[in-house]
């Protein structure tokens, strides 16, 4: 299933980049965790979770071995993610901004050929999916339904999205007490 892979797939990049207990430690309770967050209907969340890992594994490849960049399998991944749902994006989206943050901060030239594959494996599958839509003139039910319908439900005051922040940490308390304490130590650390 797509959480046995997500969840395969995660212990083996956390566990080469942190090491065997980090991983097994951290997998265990993201595992765990998933429960509550899928008791709320956040089914689709499940199938999106093997295409974000992946587009990690493929990004920390990528950063390991540059001379086979695996950028390409990023953005792919990342329209995946999107086309299962649009507010899957943030993981492609996180490598993009990393690359542009990179290069300004190491103060070389950007390096075009990874956002361009990023962006080629992105917006192919994305292109044909849209064509396919187009062809069937049923371009603008999907963007009624997916995009205009989301910007209407997700219009909210602050009031009520506080109130769906505060739900979240307290749902996953653990998860956000341990996010917290990892931000604060790298924040001082660094």
């Amino acid at each position: 299933t797509f959480v046995t892979g997500a969840a395969w797939l995660g212990y083996r990049l956390l566990r080469e980049v942190f090491g065997g207990p980090v991983a097994l430690f951290a997998s265990s309770v993201w595992i765990f965790m998933l429960a509550l967050v899928l008791d709320g209907g956040n089914v689709t969340e499940e199938y999106g979770l093997l295409f974000q890992f992946a587009a990690l594994w493929f990004f920390w490849k990528s950063l390991k071995q540059p001379e086979g960049k695996h950028y390409w399998l990023v953005g792919l991944m990342g329209a995946f993610a999107f086309l299962l749902r649009p507010n899957l994006i943030g993981v492609s989206t996180g490598v993009g901004i990393y690359l542009v943050l990179r290069y300004i901060q190491q103060r070389r030239a950007l390096d075009r050929s990874a956002l361009l594959q990023l962006a080629v494996g992105f917006v192919v599958p994305v292109g044909l999916v849209a064509l396919s839509f187009t062809s069937h003139n049923a371009l603008p039910d999907v963007w009624d339904q997916v995009f205009h319908y989301n910007f209407v439900y997700s219009d909210s005051d602050w009031e009520k999205r506080s109130a769906v922040m505060l739900f979240g940490f307290e749902r996953l308390a653990v998860l956000s007490l341990l996010a917290i304490s990892g931000w604060l130590s790298t924040i001082i650390n660094h």
